[in-house]
């Protein structure tokens, strides 16, 4: 009876294999209905037997649905089938697990698109904790999500957590893609205009100058992006002439 089960619940995990191929397949050509039926034959594949149901092949079908419904846009339902996989992967497969850090990381995208910071932010940090151990600071994963945890931090204005997160970004964009390209010159107005944020203008305006300095020579001539520099730029060069002017008068 036991072999037969065992048997029984070998089947089910090389069908469900199957069909969460043939999810991830859709998924990857942008058909996500598709993607979501076969997901779906996927998981009732596994939950006709109660071991295969509850155990770990069940967490990367939850996982890949959910990310099929965040592409979606639809949350609500991204964020049940993420929550349950990540309560079955600390279940099943450890607190400490790579598996549990996806499932976190994306977790916090969905909380971040519905607003709610604070789990977002609770998330994210779930997920670099594992990452950081097992992966290492400067793995592109972990540097994924220290990148979302950022954009978090700074829409919510909650500049003196993102500031720490942002300095280490910008050192290692700088030595990843170089000190003259457009992913650190971005890098540079983030962190800038979060340090003048703080009040550490100084700081701020070498960040701003440093990515002005970037963009004017690899982006066309007036672009958005580099007049956005010199928009921020300019509040602190015209503070810096009036402290000279009194400065001057004073000494005169």
């Amino acid at each position: 009876m036991q072999k037969t089960q065992a048997l029984k619940g070998n089947h089910n995990h090389l069908l469900a294999e199957v069909y969460l191929g043939l999810g991830n397949a859709n998924y990857a050509q942008g058909r996500l209905d598709e993607a979501l039926r076969h997901h779906a034959s996927a998981t009732s594949t596994l939950e006709m037997n109660a071991n295969t149901g509850r155990g770990p092949h069940m967490v990367p079908i939850l996982l890949n649905r959910g990310l099929v419904y965040l592409a979606k846009k639809e949350h609500n339902h991204a964020l049940e089938s993420l929550m349950r996989a990540h309560r079955l992967a600390e279940s099943v497969l450890g607190v400490n697990r790579l598996d549990v850090a996806c499932v976190s990381h994306n977790l916090g995208v969905v909380h971040d698109r519905l607003n709610n910071v604070n789990e977002a932010q609770e998330f994210y940090a779930k997920a670099l904790t594992i990452r950081e151990k097992v992966l290492g600071k400067d793995d592109p994963n972990t540097m994924a999500t220290y990148h979302n945890l950022s954009e978090l931090l700074i829409q919510s204005r909650r500049y003196k957590q993102a500031l720490p997160i942002l300095i280490r970004l910008t050192r290692a964009v700088g030595m990843e893609s170089g000190d003259k390209s457009l992913e650190f010159a971005k890098q540079c107005y983030d962190t800038g205009l979060v340090c003048v944020e703080l009040g550490k203008t100084k700081r701020g305006f070498k960040y701003l100058r440093w990515s002005h300095s970037i963009r004017e020579v690899l982006l066309p001539r007036n672009h958005a992006d580099t007049l956005a520099v010199l928009v921020a730029i300019r509040p602190l060069i015209m503070e810096e002439v009036q402290c000279h002017d009194i400065v001057t008068s004073d000494v005169h």
